[in-house]
């Protein structure tokens, strides 16, 4: 399966990269449903393998299993990521793994 990201997305990306590059080091994504969040991270995620530190994402826990889903397989066929994935759910009672 080829992912075509949108212009949008491909814009935003550079943005975040950028961000990422400056003396912010690091950018914040956030939009409505359904508008390519992940791609968009996983775009700039592997944009800034390549400096020391980790990447952290912030999503609802419905959308953990997906995120850990789309890094560890379809990316690696388009954009290869070399990375470890972990997954902690904060919750109310604590920080639970997935």
């Amino acid at each position: 399966m080829t992912i075509q990201p949108h212009s949008y997305q491909l814009k935003g990306a550079a943005q975040a990269h950028f961000l990422c590059e400056s003396r912010f080091k690091g950018a914040l994504i956030g939009d409505a449903m359904g508008l390519g969040k992940t791609l968009l991270a996983a775009m700039v995620i592997k944009l800034v393998q390549h400096r020391p530190g980790f990447s952290v994402v912030v999503a609802p826990k419905s959308a953990c299993r997906q995120w850990k889903e789309t890094l560890e397989t379809s990316w690696t066929e388009v954009m290869p990521l070399t990375l470890r994935v972990s997954i902690l759910v904060l919750t109310v009672n604590g920080i639970a793994g997935l």
